[in-house]
């Protein structure tokens, strides 16, 4: 039971910023919003080899659907997105507090 309790109390620790906990990036998420809420993910994007951030459809294509039409593996890819969101939140880099 300890363990359990000290293991929640990690995950929403790791999870926060300045007490805030962050909303995971997930395959319903738009890359509209993962953009603009969360820019330090451009990077991972450019690694996966999308430009994402000048088209049109970014407006309203997620990133499950993304990844899907891009044959990419979509749960690597979203595990790198919310690793560079908490990186940044662990180095004081993110340049915005609101949630996706």
């Amino acid at each position: 039971m300890r363990d359990a309790f000290l293991s929640q109390i990690l995950y929403i620790y790791k999870h926060s910023y300045i007490g805030e906990t962050v909303k995971k990036i997930i395959k319903d998420t738009t890359i509209k919003e993962l953009i603009e809420e969360r820019p330090e993910t451009i990077e991972v994007l450019f690694k996966y080899g999308l430009a994402c951030t000048g088209c049109p459809a970014s407006f309203f294509e997620k990133i499950g659907d993304m990844a899907e039409v891009y044959g990419i593996n979509t749960d690597n890819l979203l595990k790198e997105l919310n690793e560079s969101v908490l990186e940044g939140n662990k180095n004081g880099e993110n340049s915005s507090l609101s949630k996706l």
